[in-house]
């Protein structure tokens, strides 16, 4: 479904205004900075809230404005410290860098199989086999 749905996007992202590629730009970094288990987290929340039916969406929505501003901020601060915070290595502890695969060249055929190249080989054809004798009845 994700590979659909950025497939759908390349397509019109060419005439797409410039603010709206801008907009999609700054997404794509903000989305390859999070770490595996936040994004995992954001894909969970989004499908609880597909889930939701828009009356109850308004509603919870309506029931979070009425909160005090101490409250929101509250409920603010409890989100943040749930969120997992990706630990960052340190300057003087670089992982180890490990090379590339390369991969082994493929085999280089020394004379090609082309009517052109056979012509000029020095390639015979095998002969063909004797006939059968007539059978006897």
């Amino acid at each position: 479904m994700r590979k659909e749905k950025w497939l759908q996007m390349s397509t019109t992202f060419a005439t797409m205004k410039p603010d709206e590629q801008a907009r999609i730009h700054e997404r794509m970094r903000e989305w390859a900075e999070v770490t595996p288990a936040q994004r995992r987290t954001a894909r969970e929340t989004f499908i609880h809230a597909k889930k939701l039916d828009p009356e109850q969406k308004t509603a919870q929505w309506e029931k979070y404005q009425q909160l005090p501003d101490e409250q929101k901020q509250k409920l603010a601060a409890d989100a943040a410290s749930k969120k997992p915070v990706a630990a960052l290595p340190s300057v003087n502890n670089k992982a180890k860098i490990i090379a590339p695969i390369k991969s082994t060249p493929k085999p280089v055929l020394e004379n090609s199989v082309t009517p052109q190249a056979t012509a000029q080989s020095n390639i015979q054809p095998s002969p063909l086999p004797p006939p059968a004798p007539p059978a006897v009845n």
